[in-house]
């Protein structure tokens, strides 16, 4: 691949450039015979004219049969058809391309969506489990309760904020933000009502 393109669609542009070198021999051969029949020396022509050479039979004709050569090679049916021929892979690369961006796009929006869920389960088990660890102060389980604490706040300092910048610049179409959860679970829980709240909490981890 290259610049992000699939062989196949890489193999449409080749294509078509194959298909345009004889467009461009057409009109080079063209061109330079309205220049010649104008009288235009060599070192006087864009570069690309007066590199090209024109057959025995082409400097041989007269400035009015150079001008009739001219006019008829440019405005024939052949040229109209090698035109039509470079035309259609183009058209199909763009199809192509666009479906392609298009699927990108879905794939996406579905990241997104599937990162606004979690971004919202953290918005609604912080609060219960900030509410969890002042119930259990009162209740006397301070070790339980300082572990919980140190994690739902690192998961508010640090795994939110790095969710909410991930899903900032998905949303400006960057995917390179790399998203990471560095707290670390709650171990040793017990399996009271402050056990249980660790053990959701993990989940999000």
């Amino acid at each position: 691949m290259e610049l992000g393109a699939p062989k196949a669609e890489l193999d449409l542009i080749a294509k078509a450039k194959a298909s345009s070198d004889a467009l461009v021999d057409t009109e080079s051969r063209a061109m330079r015979l309205v220049l010649e029949a104008k009288g235009v020396p060599e070192n006087r022509m864009p570069p690309a004219i007066g590199a090209y050479k024109l057959t025995d039979v082409d400097r041989g004709l007269s400035r009015e049969e150079k001008l009739a050569t001219a006019r008829t090679i440019m405005f024939d049916d052949k040229y109209a058809q090698d035109k039509s021929i470079i035309m259609a892979p183009i058209a199909e690369f763009q199809r192509m391309m666009n479906a392609r961006a298009e699927r990108a796009a879905g794939s996406a929006r579905d990241a997104t969506a599937l990162w606004l869920k979690a971004l919202l389960a953290v918005a609604v088990l912080v609060p219960l489990g900030m509410f969890t660890v002042l119930a259990a102060f009162h209740l006397g389980i301070k070790r339980g309760a300082a572990a919980l604490a140190r994690v739902l706040t690192s998961i508010t300092e640090h795994c939110a904020t790095s969710l909410e910048n991930g899903l900032g610049a998905m949303a400006e179409n960057d995917l390179t933000v790399e998203v990471a959860a560095v707290t670390k679970p709650i171990q040793g829980y017990t399996s009271d009502v402050l056990g249980q709240t660790a053990q959701v909490t993990n989940t999000l981890l």
